[in-house]
Formats: structure tokens, C-alpha cells, sequence
């Protein structure tokens, strides 16, 4: 169906060609004839008709302002899509409050009495929305005669355009029809922007991409295909694009296609034509415009506020201009919002496929003049203040209107300027030097340290100076679920698996520049979608994270590329239960001496609860040790401005703001909170001071937050059905954000029907917001309050065990078994909780999260503790398997040394292997290498299948570590044939060194390709790395030191991409130049080696990189450094009883060197230290040379 967008047209008028000094005075008024009465308003006649609505001319009663009313649907029957595109538009625009945007005053729907008055022409129950009145014409009618008038249009759309993309609202139709014109007897005079009933939220999620809306010939090409995952400002951008184009000639770019498929496929595939202005323009305009029109998204403006910079340049310049001869007068055409079946687009082209050569079906058409330069895409300077240098228009306040629209209104901002300050300087430091800063904010709830965040995150998108990012927590997420959502929405991934999750991932890393399958296969680990949808993708690896490192370091990437172009401000919500980004900012702020990237961090939490949380406290106050980090306390707010507070969120008498004001006691979301109850619950009414409370109704005020709540959820609730009630109590128990799917699943189990009414009524109070792929409640006490509520009403554990056993049904993917546990602990089904309990348990030790593992394991301690066991139950043996393993994951071994004293009081046989090669680990660790093999062997002896597998592999490798190197094949070739898939690798790792150290080339690189196929196979990342450099080791060993180099370099894009140490492949990369007798270049490697293992305290490798860089002392002949670096390398090397064909082959080398300049004795001392490695090795041939230099 066809829609006329003229929605807030009326009258004659022309063009203002200047800003508004001030707002003038309402004096306005109409004859209500008839009066049809909707709250303050009164709507007078119908002056515009479209296919979704229809637009009255209206007043307000009482100050006689006139107003624009707009009704949703004039047929017989409502739709769900009519009021769904009604409910979008009010939670569009509500929340906009600028100059250059239509405000909006109110909304509600039609009673009885107001529909009689219309005599039939509007329907009982039809919602309407009451918005500012422009009296003017719109650019449909009205069109800019010159250049510094079209600059001065585009300016203004571009600031609204900046002001809305910001927070986070797409208009989606921008043409001449939807912007408008206030006069001078308007209320606030100026051009404005209308029509957000397409408006696109940045977090929704689309179901049916087969169908978009839109006005075809302003339309972005991902648009025309439905692409709404590559939805951005650059989408409105591209609409802006073609309205400057119409303003500039009379027609939009692609006006000559008739057809509707021929215009769909010009915007996709055919530059736009030759641009023929009605009047004079700046040479440098035309490729402003191109930039705008460019097909690809990233091809064009970021943001509105880079193409208003660029503009800005462009009209300041002293340019030549130039113009069209053939001066067209424009032709008012028809503008029509449709929506486009966009099915034969489905399948975009590929990047190649665009081309400056226009085609048509009949063939080449003529071709674009390259005369132009395309704009060149800028980032604005960062302004020296946050405040704007220009202030805003007054906001009209109309007496009696506003209630509906208090939830949707954004809490207005009052004081905190110092915290603005710190945040805004911090910006500032972040985009001079280009590296990460974190900033805590700090403070009891409801003080407002999540709005500070939020507003430096607004104010610095909406002036295009950064990037914005922003991830909650939740005491029920799993731990890295807020890492996952944070990647999942910088990529748009929300809702996808399998297949399209892979296509996704791939087609954003090609437009950032990224080919290799390793860092698309990390993402789609780290996003953490369904196992069996990876195995379905046969051309996806399946990543096992051996370390939390190894996750962030993909995302440090990913985050790092975001910022190539402006900074990004990344806000971290509620981290009193987000350890793992806790973790994840520590690892930023560590690493920046290598990987720095501009990245402004803004953690907030609650610290009250932080009492609660160890690992959370011990981690923030590690973060505040840095240089990086700063804080800031959030308290209550002045006296001062409290009452400023209440009276901008609201206009309410003076005594009853004062009350409000002082009752809060400084907590701004007390004060939201208990205005929005009176609204709520419709005890106001309207004074000639403003709101007051109802005569009757007394000003009673809760004692705390929690009664507040409970007050507004009993009031909002009172009017649904107590199925509706189950359903948002089923919500509130899955956790603070709500995924669609699982609510269905649990209110499906339970049998109750969604309360979608509540849901959307409570969206509407802005008491929940909308996400990708559901909903999340405003803030975590209003969700705390429904808990109450239901635990008041014995209904609490029941919803947790509902939902743990919903989500248990659903297919497997990381972090659900923890999420589960926590379900079943809260509902105290203690005995089901043990089970995911100890699925999560092995999940985060795979993945190397102990600190993680440690709370989980108090979790099934107090699981354990509640259950009536015996002492021989196999779970308690089960709870110290685990410990056990946490223990030597950490390098614990004192605890280790607890845990097996604690061990031998116990009888649980099937403790036994373990216990054996716990000990036989903490004796190596000790320094103990007799008594470890010794233990190892009796590990072996006491074992079969798997648990014998992993006996012979710790044999083998303790073998290997001494020199034994037959035996050690023998125990590792028992061991691989044992083992499972999961051991597979790294066995075959340990063989092929067995391999190296014995000379044996040739069987070295069959074992290390081996691993490389298994661990591949397995997705572990670390042992692939490995594999790839022990592959170059044998390179380097044959002699082939091209080819060593190429793998060596392979293997340190691995190390990087999984996060792990490079220093030892920096040291075998140091051994090949050093082949090449470049020993300046070798000694870089190695000396950043050392001080990367220095910072890692690895004391073994530690000795092995100190040792190489005795050549690289005597080719510099640094007699004085050398000496003593030789005598602690032979000290340390005996008594860690290290023996190893690389550290030969070093000292032969030093020795050669040292021989070659006349120092026999330190040729010597060297040859002799190789001597005692090589008989170590058993390396017969090796020997006899070696003896021969020394003779």
C-alpha cells in the first residue's frame, strides 16, 4: 500500500532563512470546532491522509499553542504492524529533544466521547501522538535557491540526524516530505525533522528480511536488499545524500528509472549520473556528494557529525564554484513511502561487482564525469568542553501534557560536573595518545553512575568524536557471557548460528581487511553459538580457549580495528558481578606497550554489593594500582540541585517538588522512580503551578527504593491478568536481559501465556528496553523487586526451577550448564544443580578461567553441604578431581600440597591416579626430578585406558625434560595410543621433540604435522602454534632458513591471535638468525624475549633465552657482560638439569666465535658446556665433533 508523507503539513509559508533568536510567545488560537477532546488537546480537522495515518490540525486548550495530531490507522481493523509502528514512533521520538526534530507533547488513545465528537471520522481505541505544529511548507514545496540555503538545510538535518543517531535512533525515510518548516509564529521557529514512524532502533533485531519500508528513490542499497544488520547513521546518510541531490537539481539521483526494480538496482549498482545544479556550488560539493552516495557502507560517512565537518569545510572554503547552464525549475513530484518486496535482491553482489561503469538491461549507459574528487571521510576535532557553545531552544511546556510520555523522556541531567569533567579530559588523553584509559565510577545504587556513562558515551557519538560501546552484567550471567554480547554486538550477530553466523563474521572481517580463517573461527568460538551448529559448518574449526587470554586477545583485536578511525568509549556496567571484564580491562591496560589502541573504558559499580564479591574487589583494586586508571565517587546530589532534578523530569508544583526533592535525599532514581509512580498510578492532576497530586490522594513516601518498586510494580500489575504477572516473574529469574526465545521456552513449560500487554506497557514507562533478540530491565532493583515480590508470594524458586529445566532442554553452548546450576540453586534443588555444576566446572578449567573455577566450586560446596551424603560419596572425590586440577592449572603448589595431605585422610579409590601424578607434578615443580619419575611410573603401573594414557604422556615428558629420550618415545608412543582425540596433539608434540633432540629430522616433522592436523582438528590454538614451530625448527635444522622464517612468522601470527607469549619463537627466530650470522638482529629478539618472560616470571625459558645470548655477547666481544652471563648460564642450566640440542648447537657457536678471535680459553669453557648437552642427549655423532674441538 502506498503512503503520502505529508504528515505536519499545512499552509503557505516560505523559506526562513535565518536561526531563531528566541522562542516567541503562544498566543495562537482556533475555534473548537467540533471539540474532540484528548487530554489537554483538542483535535480540530484532519489536514493530511496516508496509508498508516492521519494528521489533524489540533490545539491546546488551556495556552492555545496548536498542535499536529496523528491518528494510526483509518480503516475498519487495526493491525499489530500499525500499532507496532505507532508504539515505535512514540519511542523514537519521545526520547529526541532538539531543535531541529519535531517535539512530540503526548500520546494515548481515542475514548468514546472523543470518537462521537468526530462523527465517526476517528475510531474508539485509535492511539494518537500530539506533536509540534509547523506552520510552514515542507522541501516538497519549498526548495533552497542557493548554495549557502541548501548548506544551511543540510546543516540542520545533519545536527538532528548526529543528535538522534547518538541515541541510538535511525530515521530510515529521510526526504523532502519529512522535513518541515516552523515560522516565527510556531513555537519553535525553524526546520524540523518529521515522520519517525520507520525509525529503526540499532539494537532491534529483524525477523523478515525478505521486506523493507522506505521512499525507493531516497533509499540506501542495503536497504534495497534488507540488509538491516548493516543498518547505521551511514544508512541515513545515504538518504541525505540523495535529498541534498534533489535540492541541488530538482530531482533525486535516480529519478529517470520508471520502474521500481530499475531504481532498487540503480542505487545498488549504478554510480549516481552527472551532477546538473540549478544554481552555483563549490567545485568540492560534488564529491561531498558522492561520498554519500557511495555504495558500499564504509565507503561513505561514519557518522552525521563527520559529513556535517566535511560540509562545514567545503562552505567556510574559498572554492570556485560552478553551474549548470540549463537552469531546470524543479517539478514537484510524488513522494511515497512503500514497502519493497526486496526477495530478488536477497543474494548483495560482491564488492567487484560495483563499478564506476553504469549498466542498464539495455546495456552501458554514459559515463560519469570524472572530473570530481571524492570527498575525503573526516573525524571532527574533539571539542575543548563538553558543553554546547550554542544552548538549545526553551522546551514549551504545555500545562497538563507529558504524563504518558515520563518513562520514555530522558532523565534530564543535573550537576555532576566534575565527573563530566574527568570523563571528557579522559577522552581527550585517550585520542592524543592513542592508548587505553579506564575510569570507575564508583557508588551506592540509584545515584546515577550508569547515566554519567551513558551521557559521555551520547554527547561524544552525537559530535562524531568516538565510538560507542556499552555491555551490562548480571549476577546470573555466565562468566565471558558479557564479552560474548559485547562481540556479538559490534559484529550484529545477535540470533545467528551455523552457516549464516559464519557468513556474517567472514563478511565483516572482509570489510575490515582480515582474511585468515583463524581470527573468524576465534570469533564465532568466542561468541559461544551451539555446538552442533559449528559442527554443522564444515568449514568452521571449533576454538578450545586453553586461557582467558587467548579470548581477549581476539576481542582486543576486534576492538582495535573498531578504532582505527575515532576512539572507542566502551561502557562496563554493574562490574560488582563482572569479574571477566574486570579481567579483560587489567589485560588491556597491561599490554599496552604492545598493543595499544585508543580506548576509553567506563567502569561503574554498585558498592554495596562489592562486599559480596572477592574476586570482583581484588580485581578492581588491582586496577586502581595502574597509571591508567582513575576513580571518581558518585554520591548524592546537592541539595542544591535536587529540586532542579525534579522540576526539569517533570512540572510539578513547587511544594510538591520540594517534598519529592527532599524525600529522595539526593538519589535520583528514588525521585524518577516515585514521579513516575503518581504517573502511573494517574494520582496527578493539573494546577496552574503545574502537576500536583490529586485532591484526596496524600503524598506518601516509601522508605526506601525496594518499597518504591514493589509500590509501582503493584500499581502497573493491578490491571493485567495474574498469568501476565507469572510470565514477567518468569523474566525477572532469567536475569537482567531477556532473551525472547528462552522467556517463550519457560512461560511455554510453564503453561502460561506471554504477557507481551505488560511487557510492552512496561517498555513504554521506560522501566524495560529494547535489545537484539529481547528486552532487559532498566535497572537490576526494579528486577530485584519483582524477585521480592514473587518470593513474598512462595513463587520464586518455582520460576528458577522452571527456568533451569527450560534451559537445560535447549542445544548446548558455553556458559548454559552455569546458568542452569544457578537456577537450580536459587529454586535450592540442590541435588540437580550438581550435575551442570560440574559440567560448568570442566567448561571454564578447558578454557583456563581458575579464577572462575574457584567460584564454582564454592557454589558446589554449598551444593554438597546441603545434601544428606555419606563421606564416601563419589561426588566429594569428584569436588577435589577438580580442585586438584585448578591447583596445577595456577601453579599452586603449595595448595596442591595441601589438597593431597587433605587427600590421604580420604578413601576413594578411584582418587588413586590422580593423587600419583599430582604428586609426581609437585615434585617437578619442586625441583624433586627423581622422586617425579619415580612417582610417574607408579602412576603408569596404577592405571588403564584414558587415565593410563595421561600417566605414560607425564612420563614421557618428564623423560624427555631429563634427556632420556628412547624411553620417553616409548612412554608417549604407549600414551598416544591410548589416547582420545583431546590428547591427540599434544602427545604427538612431545614425540616430535623426542624426535629433534635425537637427530631424527624426518620422523620430528611427520609428528609435528601430526599435531598440527590433530590439534586443528581439536581447535586448540596454543598446540597449533606449537606445531607450526616446531615445523620451522626442522626447517632451520635441515638448513632450510627461508622456509624456517616464513613458519616461524606463521607461528608468531598464531601466538598473537590466541594472546600466548611470543618469546619462543622469538628465540628459535633468534637461532635462525644467528645461522646467518646476523647476531645484532638475534640479540633484539632475544632481549625482548627475556624481558617478556621476566614479566611472565617463566624461569625455565628464562634460562633457555639468557644461554642463547652468550653468541651474541662474543660477536660484540663484551668480555664483561659475557663472563658472568656464561657462568650463571652453566649454573642454572645444572641445576634445573636442563638438556637440550639447541642449547648445544648455541654454545658450539659461541665457541667457534670465540675461537676466531684468539680466545682459546673461553673456546674452551664453551665447547666443554656444549659437550655435557650433547652426551646428556646421547648424540653419539654430536659427541665425537665436539671432543674433536676440545682435543
Amino acid at each position: 500500500m502506498l503512503q503520502k508523507s505529508r504528515i505536519g503539513t499545512c499552509g503557505g509559508g516560505s523559506w526562513p532563512g535565518s536561526r531563531p533568536a528566541a522562542v516567541k510567545p503562544f498566543s495562537r488560537t482556533f475555534s473548537l470546532v467540533p471539540e474532540v477532546r484528548l487530554g489537554p488537546f483538542s483535535a480540530l480537522e484532519p489536514f493530511g491522509k496516508g496509508g498508516m495515518a492521519d494528521v489533524w490540525r489540533g490545539v491546546h486548550r488551556a495556552q492555545g499553542v496548536p498542535v499536529a495530531i496523528k491518528f494510526v490507522g483509518r480503516s475498519d481493523e487495526f493491525t499489530e504492524a500499525w500499532l507496532e509502528q505507532f508504539r515505535s514512533e512514540v519511542r523514537a521520538v519521545a526520547g529526541l529533544n532538539h531543535d531541529s526534530i519535531v517535539m512530540v507533547f503526548d500520546h494515548g488513545r481515542v475514548d468514546a466521547a472523543a470518537a462521537a465528537a468526530s462523527g465517526g471520522l476517528v475510531k474508539e481505541g485509535t492511539p494518537w501522538l500530539a506533536m509540534e505544529f509547523c506552520s510552514g511548507n515542507s522541501l516538497f514545496h519549498v526548495r533552497p535557491t542557493s548554495f549557502e540555503a541548501l548548506a544551511d538545510i543540510l546543516d540542520r538535518i545533519l545536527s538532528a540526524l548526529a543528535y538522534a543517531h547518538a541515541r541510538g535512533v535511525l530515521h530510515r525515510d529521510l526526504k523532502p516530505d519529512n522535513v518541515m518548516f516552523s515560522t516565527a509564529e510556531d513555537a519553535r521557529p525553524g526546520l524540523k525533522l518529521t515522520d519517525f514512524g520507520l525509525a529503526f532502533e540499532l539494537d532491534d533485531v529483524v525477523d523478515d528480511e525478505s521486506r523493507t519500508m522506505g521512499t525507493p528513490h531516497y533509499m540506501a542499497p542495503e536497504q534495497c536488499y534488507g540488509n538491516w544488520r548493516d543498518y547505521g547513521p551511514w544508512t541515513d546518510l545515504y538518504a541525505v545524500g540523495c535529498l541534498a541531490w534533489d535540492l541541488c537539481t530538482g530531482y533525486p539521483p535516480f529519478h529517470e528509472h520508471k520502474r521500481l526494480v530499475q531504481l532498487l538496482t540503480a542505487h545498488v549498482r549504478q554510480p549516481a549520473p552527472e551532477l546538473r545544479p540549478s544554481f552555483e556550488v563549490p567545485e568540492a560539493f560534488e564529491g561531498w556528494l558522492r561520498r554519500l552516495l557511495e555504495k558500499l557502507p564504509m565507503q561513505r560517512f561514519q557518522n552525521a557529525a563527520d559529513a556535517r565537518e566535511s560540509l562545514e569545510r567545503i562552505t567556510k572554503g574559498e572554492l570556485p564554484r560552478w553551474q549548470n547552464p540549463l537552469m531546470e525549475a524543479p517539478e514537484l513530484r510524488e513522494s511515497q513511502t512503500i514497502m519493497v518486496d526486496v526477495s530478488p535482491f536477497s543474494e548483495a553482489p560482491s564488492f567487484a561487482q560495483f563499478t564506476d561503469q553504469p549498466t542498464t538491461a539495455a546495456g552501458i549507459i554514459d559515463e560519469v564525469p570524472s572530473e570530481y574528487v571524492l570527498a575525503e571521510r573526516v573525524i571532527p576535532e574533539m571539542p575543548a568542553h563538553w558543553q554546547s557553545p550554542i544552548p538549545p531552544q526553551p522546551e514549551p511546556r504545555l500545562v497538563g501534557a507529558g504524563l504518558n510520555l515520563f518513562g520514555l523522556r530522558q532523565v534530564p541531567m543535573v550537576d555532576r560536573f566534575d565527573e563530566r569533567n574527568l570523563l571528557w579530559e579522559a577522552l581527550k588523553r585517550v585520542r592524543q595518545t592513542r592508548r587505553a584509559r579506564a575510569v570507575i565510577l564508583e557508588g551506592p545504587a540509584g545515584t546515577g553512575k550508569s547515566r554519567i556513562a551513558e551521557w559521555v558515551a551520547v554527547r561524544s557519538s552525537e559530535l562524531g568524536v568516538a565510538r560507542v560501546l556499552q555491555v551490562g552484567h548480571d549476577p546470573n550471567q555466565a562468566p565471558g557471557a558479557a564479552l560474548a554480547d559485547l562481540c556479538a554486538q559490534m559484529l550484529r550477530t545477535q540470533g545467528l548460528s551455523g552457516e549464516g553466523l559464519s557468513e556474517r563474521v567472514t563478511k565483516v572481517l572482509d570489510r575490515q581487511g582480515v582474511s585468515d580463517p583463524v581470527e573468524r573461527d576465534a570469533l564465532i568460538s568466542l561468541l559461544g553459538t551451539e555446538e552442533l551448529d559449528l559442527q554443522a559448518s564444515g568449514s568452521t574449526m571449533t576454538i578450545s580457549f586453553a586461557d582467558p587470554r587467548e579470548r581477549y586477545a581476539v576481542l582486543r583485536r576486534l576492538l582495535s580495528r573498531a578504532a582505527v578511525e575515532r576512539p572507542i568509549v566502551l561502557c562496563l556496567d554493574d562490574l560488582q558481578w563482572g569479574s571477566d571484564a574486570l579481567a579483560f580491562v587489567d589485560y588491556l591496560l597491561e599490554n599496552q606497550d604492545r598493543h595499544s589502541f585508543p580506548v576509553l573504558l567506563i567502569l561503574t559499580y554498585r558498592q554495596e554489593l562489592l562486599a559480596e564479591n572477592p574476586l570482583e574487589r581484588s580485581l578492581l583494586a588491582q586496577l586502581l594500582k595502574s597509571a591508567a586508571c582513575e576513580r571518581s565517587v558518585v554520591s548524592e546530589l546537592a541539595p542544591e540541585y535536587r529540586t532542579e532534578l525534579v522540576e526539569e523530569m517533570l512540572g510539578l508544583e513547587a511544594g510538591l517538588a520540594a517534598q519529592v526533592a527532599e524525600r529522595s535525599g539526593g538519589n535520583p532514581l528514588f525521585a524518577v522512580q516515585l514521579v513516575g509512580d503518581w504517573v502511573e498510578r494517574r494520582v496527578l492532576e493539573v494546577s496552574e503551578g503545574g502537576f500536583r497530586l490529586a485532591q484526596g490522594e496524600r503524598a506518601e513516601l516509601p522508605d526506601d527504593i525496594h518499597s518504591l518498586w514493589s509500590q509501582r510494580l503493584r500499581s502497573i500489575s493491578k490491571d493485567y491478568h495474574s498469568s501476565s504477572l507469572i510470565s514477567l516473574e518468569l523474566a525477572a529469574a532469567l536475569g537482567q536481559d531477556v532473551d525472547e526465545h528462552e522467556w517463550q521456552a519457560v512461560c511455554a513449560q510453564v503453561g502460561v501465556p506471554l504477557g507481551r500487554e505488560l511487557i510492552d506497557d512496561l517498555l513504554g514507562q521506560h522501566l524495560m528496553e529494547s535489545r537484539e533478540g529481547g528486552w532487559r530491565f532498566s535497572h537490576h532493583l526494579f528486577r530485584e523487586s519483582i524477585g521480592r515480590q514473587a518470593r513474598e508470594q512462595s513463587r520464586w524458586a518455582t520460576a528458577h526451577r522452571h527456568c533451569a529445566r527450560a534451559l537445560a532442554q535447549m542445544p548446548r553452548r558455553r556458559g548454559l550448564a552455569y546458568r542452569v546450576a544457578q537456577h537450580f540453586l536459587a529454586a535450592e534443588a540442590f541435588e540437580e544443580a550438581l550435575e551442570p555444576l560440574g559440567t560448568a566446572v570442566k567448561e571454564l578449567a578447558q578454557g583456563g578461567d581458575i579464577a572462575e573455577v574457584k567460584g564454582v566450586l564454592s557454589d558446589y560446596d554449598l551444593a554438597l553441604s546441603r545434601l544428606d551424603l555419606s563421606a564416601d560419596d563419589p561426588r566429594f572425590a569428584q569436588r577435589f578431581f577438580v580442585e586438584v586440577g585448578v591447583a596445577e592449572g595456577g601453579a599452586e603448589w603449595d595448595r596442591l600440597g595441601e589438597i593431597l595431605v587433605e587427600l590421604d585422610r580420604e578413601v576413594w579409590p578411584e582418587m588413586g591416579v590422580t593423587v600419583l601424578r599430582s604428586r609426581s607434578r609437585l615434585a617437578a615443580a619442586r625441583g624433586q626430578m627423581d622422586r617425579a619419575l619415580h612417582l610417574a611410573r607408579q602412576a603408569v603401573q596404577a592405571s588403564q585406558g584414558e587415565e593410563r594414557a595421561q600417566a605414560s604422556n607425564l612420563l614421557g615428558m618428564q623423560l624427555l625434560a631429563r634427556g632420556q629420550l628412547v624411553e620417553a618415545q616409548e612412554a608417549l608412543e604407549e600414551a598416544l595410543g591410548l589416547s582420545g582425540p583431546a590428547f591427540a596433539g599434544p602427545i604427538a608434540l612431545g614425540l616430535a621433540m623426542v624426535a629433534q633432540q635425537r637427530g631424527d629430522l624426518m620422523a620430528a616433522e611427520t609428528h609435528y604435522q601430526r599435531a598440527l592436523a590433530a590439534c586443528e582438528a581439536q581447535g586448540q590454538l596454543g598446540g597449533l602454534g606449537n606445531a607450526i614451530n616446531g615445523v620451522a625448527e626442522v626447517a632451520r635444522l635441515r638448513g632450510d632458513l627461508n622456509r624456517a622464517q616464513q613458519e616461524y612468522s606463521r607461528a608468531m601470527e598464531l601466538y598473537e591471535t590466541t594472546g600466548r607469549s611470543t618469546a619462543v619463537v622469538a628465540m628459535n627466530l633468534a637461532l635462525t638468525l644467528m645461522n646467518l650470522e646476523r647476531f645484532d638482529d638475534a640479540e633484539d629478539h632475544l632481549n625482548r624475549a627475556v624481558a617478556e618472560l621476566e614479566r611472565l616470571g617463566s624461569t625455565g625459558w628464562l634460562i633457555y633465552a639468557k644461554t642463547l645470548l652468550l653468541p651474541c655477547l662474543i660477536a660484540r666481544e663484551e668480555w664483561q657482560k659475557f663472563h658472568p652471563a656464561f657462568a650463571e648460564a652453566q649454573a642454572q642450566v645444572k641445576k634445573a638439569g636442563i638438556a637440550d640440542g639447541d642449547l648445544a648447537w648455541t654454545l658450539e657457536k659461541a665457541g667457534d666465535l670465540a675461537q676466531g678471535q684468539d680466545q682459546g680459553e673461553v673456546a674452551k669453557a664453551c665447547y666443554g658446556f656444549a659437550l655435557s648437552q650433547w652426551q646428556q642427549l646421547k648424540r653419539t655423532d654430536d659427541i665425537r665433533r665436539v671432543e674433536g674441538l676440545l682435543a
